[in-house]
């Protein structure tokens, strides 16, 4: 174990491989960035009790999406009725985009129905469309977080989820689409909430936890040697009480464990959380070991008032902040911000998501945007659908892809965008490099450690790294100007 990885880290045994260009470094010279060779890392992350970790010990803070993606996310019918919505592929031009966003985590929603369709019967067909999607993301040096994903229980009456043999009592009505504006309606549709209460049944009498556990160890044995998925989230926003929830997921995360060892394993508070302003841990515990919190934020956006959001604040979301990390904090758990997000529908939604990253940035925490692409309900995600062409949305991912730390070599402490640079301050420092996103529109002008000049290097698709050298804490300053038609 090395020096810097004293502290109780859960990792597994991995590799990895830095490529890296030097750039021009003289003192007080300004450092151009250039595209150089993709970073080659086949590591798979761990956690402390804080931080995802690399093998390096450093500590790696991930800005990813949500991708619903066609074929995994499973809308479609056998008996006639319409889809219910429609759903984009990922191709390898999404995956390498994503890359070049800084993009380097995708939460990617998989469905029960479609790996279990028939009682006891899985579908490998399924899985190697999965495994397709996580090798488009891989070779852009992106991780995948598997989503156990549903929304109202099942596709049957709900929007996904659920095969219709798992539905107890079984459905008095069957929906199909198109979706529309119905989904709120249907997650309150008294089926919807009989099936959610046998599912939840303490002692689970209906025998459909056991059941769908059983198809979470067969989809983590499959990715359990994977590397480049990080983990697996176990229950998309489960709709009941804390109470019977922390049974489930206890439950959940032993099987897992016991076929995927390395495996982060991601449990949500209820879906009703951010509803209620929170969920209080009290004396509930999540015994397993590797587990990470994985919270939704969606306060003011969805559940506020037209008047929050016409005058929003930065100080008006922080309280969501410094709620979900005190939860965090009482599970005894690192945690990653699995849902945010706003689409241009939204008043105001491009002072929200700029509040939303600088407060990530300030409490030093990873996090996934919903969504990547959506025609669909209220057509969030970074693209417009015109034509049947998507078309990038220029404001969203001006907000979304900005400067941020990915790797570091010891404890952050602050990591602050402001005033045309990029501060990040850490503790606990050891020789290794600091790895940082940088997007395309801007130019590094000038690399500060601790107030002195140094070199950067290119590492990867809009990534540059940078060594502070000897030292117990450093505090690094990447200044940038924006890129004109001549750089």
């Amino acid at each position: 174990m090395l020096r810097h990885m004293a502290m109780r880290t859960f990792w597994g045994q991995v590799s990895l491989a830095l490529a890296c260009a030097v750039l021009s470094a003289q003192a007080g010279a300004a450092h151009a960035q250039e595209r150089g060779p993709r970073t080659r890392e086949s590591a798979r992350l761990g956690i402390d009790q804080r931080f995802f970790r690399d093998e390096l010990g450093r500590a790696v803070i991930l800005r990813g999406v949500n991708a619903r993606v066609q074929g995994l996310f499973d809308v479609t019918f056998d008996d006639g009725r319409l889809p219910l919505e429609n759903i984009p592929e990922l191709a390898a031009e999404d995956c390498r985009r994503m890359a070049e966003l800084g993009l380097h985590v995708v939460r990617l929603p998989l469905n029960w129905s479609a790996i279990e369709p028939q009682k006891d019967v899985f579908d490998p067909t399924y899985l190697k469309r999965v495994d397709r999607a996580v090798s488009c993301l891989r070779r852009e040096g992106i991780y995948t977080l598997l989503d156990l994903h549903q929304d109202a229980y099942s596709k049957e009456i709900g929007e996904d989820g659920a095969p219709l043999w798992a539905i107890v009592p079984p459905p008095e009505m069957l929906l199909g689409g198109p979706l529309g504006s119905t989904l709120l309606d249907r997650r309150l549709a008294p089926q919807t909430i009989a099936a959610f209460d046998s599912f939840f049944a303490v002692g689970d009498p209906s025998g459909l936890q056991a059941q769908f556990i059983e198809m979470l160890q067969y989809v983590a044995k499959h990715f359990a040697n994977e590397e480049w998925v990080i983990g697996i989230d176990l229950f998309n926003e489960p709709f009941t009480q804390p109470e019977p929830l922390e049974p489930f997921n206890t439950r959940a995360a032993e099987a897992v464990r016991a076929v995927a060892p390395s495996m982060v394993l991601f449990f949500e508070p209820t879906g009703l959380s951010t509803f209620n302003g929170g969920e209080p841990v009290g004396a509930r515990t999540m015994p397993v070991a590797g587990t990470m919190y994985g919270p939704h934020i969606y306060d003011i956006v969805l559940f506020g008032t037209e008047d929050q959001r016409v005058n929003l604040t930065r100080a008006d979301l922080e309280p969501a902040f410094q709620r979900t990390a005190q939860e965090a904090s009482d599970w005894g758990k690192p945690w990653m911000i699995g849902e945010f997000g706003a689409g241009p529908g939204v008043t105001n939604y491009e002072k929200y998501l700029t509040f939303h990253y600088d407060l990530q940035d300030e409490y030093l925490v990873s996090s996934a945007l919903w969504l990547w692409k959506e025609d669909s309900q209220d057509a969030w995600g970074l693209f417009d659908r015109v034509n049947g062409e998507w078309v990038e949305r220029p404001k969203m991912v001006n907000v979304v892809s900005r400067p941020h730390a990915v790797r570091i070599a010891g404890t952050p402490t602050r990591m602050q965008l402001a005033a045309g640079a990029l501060t990040v301050a850490y503790a606990n420092a050891f020789r290794a490099p600091n790895v940082l996103f940088i997007p395309e529109r801007f130019r590094v002008a000038e690399v500060r450690c601790d107030g002195k000049v140094v070199a950067a290097k290119t590492c990867g698709t809009n990534l540059i790294e940078v060594s502070c050298g000897r030292g117990a804490a450093h505090e690094l300053t990447v200044s940038l100007e924006p890129r004109t038609q001549t750089d």
